[in-house]
């Protein structure tokens, strides 16, 4: 398996809190956040990172990165693109195409079980969306999710809504982690390059929350991972209250 992390987002919301560190070199434990999804994951032969030129630069973050991830490989890029899967489409010559893929977001992580995982990818899907239900966090702003519906085996997505909730009681619906798992990178390109074609954007930006639709239309089959429990790092709020949890249990191991 190969992961491809995209990470040249502007982390707005973090400077105007007062940060400094690019959101993905924040600590989460002993490293950077950035470094911890990827311990979190399935092991894979590949990991792509895509940065933005001017982090490079100014914080040193591929050191302290490849320091947790050796091997590990860093695309640079300047500005901003339009959007997560168009930064997703950079790691194409790095990538094996033909290999399994796992796009995976920066700043969230999640308890899952790897076995479970493992039966997944062997039961002959062709795209899984890493989801999560139940957490009360979607309440605050549920249209800032991307949530799947599914048909009636409770599996199988039929389709994939970005920012729009699909039902009246979202706790009970699918959410969307921000992971995504393809058969292949080959797959996964076809399906944002017909994306792009159509200029299917949410906001101005091409998400990778719809790319499993396009797989759907084009006759593949789509299912749910339902991870146990989600953990998110994304917003400000997010990372000091999981940092107040993390200090507390310290507390309490002593």
């Amino acid at each position: 398996m190969q992961i491809v992390m995209p990470m040249a987002g502007e982390g707005r919301r973090f400077s105007q809190q007062g940060y400094r560190l690019p959101k993905p070199l924040l600590p989460v434990g002993a490293m950077p956040m950035v470094a911890r999804v990827i311990a979190d994951l399935p092991a894979a032969e590949r990991v792509v990172l895509i940065m933005r030129n001017e982090h490079l630069r100014e914080h040193d973050i591929a050191q302290q990165v490849l320091a947790h991830v050796p091997g590990g490989r860093i695309i640079a890029i300047d500005g901003l693109t339009a959007g997560q899967a168009c930064t997703v489409r950079v790691a194409e010559p790095a990538l094996d195409p033909a290999a399994p893929t796992l796009v995976a977001a920066c700043d969230s992580s999640q308890l899952f079980d790897p076995g479970a995982f493992d039966r997944a990818v062997a039961g002959g899907a062709d795209c899984l969306i890493w989801t999560f239900r139940g957490d009360t966090r979607i309440s605050v702003d549920p249209s800032a999710w991307g949530w799947v519906e599914v048909h009636a085996d409770g599996i199988q997505a039929r389709r994939v809504s970005c920012k729009q909730t699909i039902s009246a009681a979202p706790l009970n619906d699918h959410a969307v982690t921000g992971f995504f798992w393809f058969r292949s990178a080959r797959l996964m390109y076809d399906a944002i390059d017909r994306m792009v074609q159509r200029d299917q954007r949410v906001n101005g930006e091409f998400y990778m929350d719809l790319v499993p639709n396009l797989l759907i239309e084009m006759g593949c089959r789509v299912e749910v991972f339902a991870v146990e429990k989600y953990i998110g790092w994304g917003t400000p709020h997010d990372y000091e209250d999981f940092l107040a949890w993390e200090r507390y249990c310290a507390r309490l191991r002593r």
